[in-house]
């Protein structure tokens, strides 16, 4: 009787938010768009699928999108897909929080998203599970500072949402973090003997490495995230009874109860009890796995499950239905402390933070931090007085200048602008310093042809600041910052860096002064 009382209860507030959100749409519209936000710190691609309230807006700049004026700008919701799935599977419920106001954010995870094409598919990258809530928070990070709609969003406060991996992604993304060794041993009991988690190599793995197993324990929590709700999660006898403990968030925790996946008991119960702060909604009929995925016509399995035929007697339209109205109210819920929308600290802090700056330094290439080793010693190499053949005196120089002049044609292009304000700022900058460059730092000994170099810690000091410009601008492009797209953004540093370079073609202007002097007259430069 409870069963029946609260199902027509959920149908009733279904038809009543139906209702809401078709007044709505009839004057806003939902709109789908897929955005592509280029390459993450990380190099990971990053596309994201944007269900919003369509507005009425005349012509925008940058690619704007129009938001309406009655959307719900103080939060957004964050969607992650399950395994090797994608955001375009969750349209039943990403369109019905559209079209009750909110900004919903799909999460295309690199690696496992057939969005990218299938040769991008890699199964192992479900076993990296640092992967995804790193991506959320850096995709996070770019929306952060971007001007992706007319109007101001803030991006601070995230309703996180996820389905099977996407589930024990937000969970991440709360806090909650996995043993992996605890994992394996689960999967080889009994319990585990329907458990197709476990299938995913769990089970007969070798036992990894500490850098593997460190990475996948992690704790990947983002202060922004507010509240989650999971949809029949995975992996819930791999969180670990602390973290569980110490996850703070508001939760909702969708299941089946007669699962044909993943075992409820194995996976949503345990984050039941092991989240304080949680309540759960359980399917109690012959609801599936697959059936929190939009409607399919298609005959595949996935490990022995179909996953677009449900059992016999379950409706998948209607269950969508019933299942809306429950996870709107939590949405709704007036129990979360949303940070006030200020947009220049959150710039600040997305720019600044110490973990995001930690993640930056995670995902750069190790080569990176090779030639900054090899340009510190080169630039140290300087600081001590030394005698240097003539052959050989040039050799920086030219190597300074011509890393700048590449570089800068890399990351910014092969344009004429880009070229133009190069080369006025290194002609600049070494027709000044030729002129004050002090005339006792060098000596040529036209016997021995070998120059005396005094030392000084400027080189040092104009190499660091070239390096660091780079790499400043490549990970302002891979966060694609909005100040990429400024206009003066590529002139200026382009100016910067022809200026930095103008210190090298200057030295090597008067390596060649002193070296034509007539002997008699070598007195240094």
């Amino acid at each position: 009787m409870t069963y029946l009382v609260r199902t027509l209860f959920f149908v009733l507030s279904f038809i009543v938010d139906s209702l809401l959100a078709h007044a709505s749409a009839a004057s806003v519209g939902v709109t789908k768009e897929l955005v592509d936000l280029g390459k993450l710190p990380s190099g990971r691609s990053a596309k994201i699928t944007l269900w919003f309230p369509q507005g009425q807006c005349g012509a925008l700049p940058n690619q704007q999108h129009c938001l309406a004026e009655a959307a719900i700008t103080d939060r957004t919701i964050v969607f992650s897909h399950g395994a090797m799935g994608a955001a375009e599977n969750y349209n039943w419920i990403a369109e019905s929080l559209a079209a009750a106001g909110y900004v919903v954010v799909g999460i295309n995870h690199y690696g496992e998203s057939w969005l990218y094409g299938q040769d991008t598919q890699d199964m192992r990258a479900t076993s990296m599970l640092w992967q995804r809530p790193t991506d959320i928070s850096a995709i996070y990070d770019a929306l952060s500072n971007r001007e992706l709609f007319q109007k101001s969003v803030n991006w601070s406060n995230i309703i996180a949402l996820g389905h099977s991996s996407g589930g024990q992604t937000v969970a991440m993304l709360a806090g909650v973090q996995y043993d992996l060794l605890r994992m394996m041993d689960f999967c080889k009991t009994e319990a585990a003997k329907n458990d197709n988690s476990c299938n995913y190599g769990i089970r007969n793995a070798p036992k990894p490495g500490e850098t593997f197993l460190q990475k996948f324990g992690g704790a990947y929590a983002d202060a922004r995230v507010k509240k989650i709700i999971m949809i029949d999660p995975t992996l819930g006898y791999g969180a670990t009874p602390e973290s569980l403990a110490n996850a703070q968030l508001p939760t909702l925790i969708v299941g089946a109860q007669n699962n044909d996946f993943l075992p409820w008991q194995n996976h949503g119960a345990r984050y039941a009890k092991g989240i304080k702060n949680s309540k759960f909604h359980l399917l109690t009929g012959e609801e599936g796995h697959f059936i929190f995925l939009d409607a399919c016509n298609n005959e595949i399995l996935v490990m022995g499950v179909p996953l677009c035929k449900d059992r016999a007697g379950v409706d998948r339209a209607a269950t969508h239905a019933a299942l809306i109205p429950p996870i709107l109210e939590f949405v709704r819920e007036t129990n979360i402390v949303i940070d006030a929308p200020k947009q220049f600290a959150e710039r600040e802090q997305a720019a600044f933070n110490f973990e995001k700056i930690t993640q930056i330094l995670m995902y750069t290439p190790q080569w990176v931090f090779g030639l900054l080793a090899g340009l510190v010693v080169l630039g140290l190499m300087q600081v001590r007085t030394r005698q240097v053949p003539i052959q050989a005196v040039f050799i920086m120089p030219v190597a300074m200048t011509m890393m700048s002049l590449i570089g800068t044609l890399m990351d910014l292009g092969f344009t004429a602008i880009t070229i133009s304000c190069w080369l006025l700022g290194a002609v600049s900058l070494t027709l000044l310093l030729v002129k004050i460059i002090s005339n006792s730092s060098v000596a040529y000994n036209h016997t021995t042809r070998k120059l005396t170099l005094q030392g000084s810690w400027i080189p040092l000091l104009v190499i660091l600041a070239i390096f660091c410009t780079r790499y400043a601008l490549g990970m302002s492009f891979g966060m694609n910052l909005n100040i990429v797209h400024e206009f003066y953004f590529a002139p200026l540093m382009s100016l910067i860096l022809g200026a930095l370079s103008g210190y090298f073609i200057a030295q090597g202007i008067k390596y060649l002064q002193v070296v034509r002097r007539p002997a008699e007259l070598v007195a240094s430069v």
